[in-house]
């Protein structure tokens, strides 16, 4: 592989030093992952009640919250770009993972808004309506999956691992249920005690395996960590991984608990559960973005030097 230009070098070295060792999150980027993953989760899960032919008005509402929440996605994605003509040079690169997550996103961009047409204006049923909701279902799977494997670069290791896709698809699916459960118990309620007590176990069940993940994701980093001085968990000091844990984790997990116990109406627990994960995701993408070093390999480099 060719050698920096000398130029080059010492212009990434001087950046490197002049910054922090971690990376400021760009906010437009947190705000379209956010609301992305919110609109591929609810579009999941509301793709399987369509496809069980179960809760029609719950399905309507639920894909056309999804199509909204994929359009201010967008909206705050426009914002982030910093370079239009490199952005769409960038598209037509199969090779790049980030292309792939835009074209996933945009894919199940368009299946939604088929399907809300199916809902909506032509009030479709039987096959024509099953195999929408398939399409929705996999191609959201895939979107989400994506949103992890799209930040996979050598140069980044913490950054580096299927981890962080597994993570993503049990996140979004999770958001998903909060939503569709927030929705039906604001403007709905549809969903007998049985449906629901279902839903709240899915969740639940959920949750415990997106803390399994990060404790997966949280040894794989140590060990980057040790080997390459690489970034850690902490901010200065250890607040936001607290609030991390005690709003994606810790609350839902009470407040699901306390809903399963609760009479009618569910729309304080079902706001409550909703927000604080929304509040933890928001969290996770400010860690994300805080945990790699700037320039890794004159970083790392600069370690190694006597």
């Amino acid at each position: 592989m060719a050698s920096f230009p000398k130029s080059t070098y010492f212009r990434l070295q001087e950046n490197c030093e002049r910054r922090t060792d971690r990376y400021d999150p760009d906010y437009p980027l947190v705000l379209f992952v956010l609301f992305s993953r919110w609109s591929v989760g609810t579009g999941i899960v509301a793709g399987f009640l369509q496809a069980g032919n179960r809760f029609p008005q719950l399905v309507k509402i639920s894909m056309g919250g999804s199509l909204i929440l994929i359009l201010i996605a967008t909206l705050f994605s426009i914002f982030h770009l910093s370079d239009r003509l490199r952005f769409l040079a960038m598209i037509k690169n199969l090779r790049s993972q980030v292309s792939w997550e835009v074209l996933l996103a945009g894919v199940f961009t368009g299946l939604v808004a088929v399907d809300c047409l199916m809902l909506y204006v032509f009030n479709t049923f039987g096959l024509l309506r099953i195999i929408s909701a398939i399409l929705v279902i996999i191609s959201g799977l895939l979107t989400l999956g994506s949103t992890g494997w799209a930040y996979k670069f050598v140069s980044h290791p913490l950054w580096n691992t299927n981890i962080l896709s597994v993570y993503s698809i049990i996140s979004g699916s999770l958001l998903g249920a909060a939503t569709v459960f927030w929705i039906d118990a604001i403007f709905c309620s549809n969903m007998a005690g049985g449906a629901i007590r279902i839903l709240l176990f899915a969740m639940a069940l959920s949750l415990v395996f997106l803390f399994l993940t990060v404790l997966s994701y949280k040894r794989y980093a140590e060990t980057i960590h040790d080997k390459a001085s690489g970034g850690t968990f902490r901010d200065g000091e250890d607040r936001i991984p607290r609030w991390y844990i005690l709003l994606t984790f810790i609350l839902p997990f009470t407040f699901i608990l306390g809903s399963t116990a609760a009479k009618e109406p569910l729309m304080i627990p079902a706001t409550a559960i909703l927000i604080s994960l929304l509040s933890g995701i928001l969290l996770e993408r400010i860690l994300f973005f805080s945990i790699e070093n700037p320039n890794y390999m004159l970083h790392t480099l600069r370690k190694k030097t006597p």
